[in-house]
């Protein structure tokens, strides 16, 4: 086994050669463990990406809450343009990220594989 991995991207390569499996313990036919793999590993990105929005929900949730509460020269900071935009930058990537895991799950019923949709979602 051996793993290679970027500075750039948080990703590895993995491999293995000369390794034995008996018939028994084959994940599919032979030669096709990869592609399962592959497989598992595209629809975990799109658990990871569902748990991110629930976490962005919230936080935009929370963060909403907290500027209509925290008040600055006599004004809750909610008014203040700064924080309006944040908040909004914030909204749209909540909205987009759930529109993104609509697609891929939608994508992840299909036969066809379609990683780089799991892929973005995840990011």
């Amino acid at each position: 086994m051996f793993a290679e991995t970027s500075a750039k991207e948080v990703s590895a390569v993995i491999g293995a050669q000369d390794v034995r499996v008996p018939v028994s313990a084959l994940v599919g036919a032979e030669g096709e463990g990869g592609a399962h793999l592959e497989r598992a590993l595209e629809i975990s990105r799109v658990f990871i990406a569902a748990s991110s929005l629930g976490t962005a929900s919230r936080v935009l949730e929370l963060s909403l809450k907290y500027s209509q509460v925290r008040v600055t020269f006599s004004k809750p900071i909610a008014g203040r343009q700064a924080i309006q935009r944040y908040l909004a930058e914030m909204a749209a990537d909540v909205y987009a990220l759930r529109g993104m895991l609509v697609d891929a799950e939608s994508r992840a019923a299909l036969p066809r594989r379609a990683p780089e949709v799991a892929g973005v979602a995840h990011s």
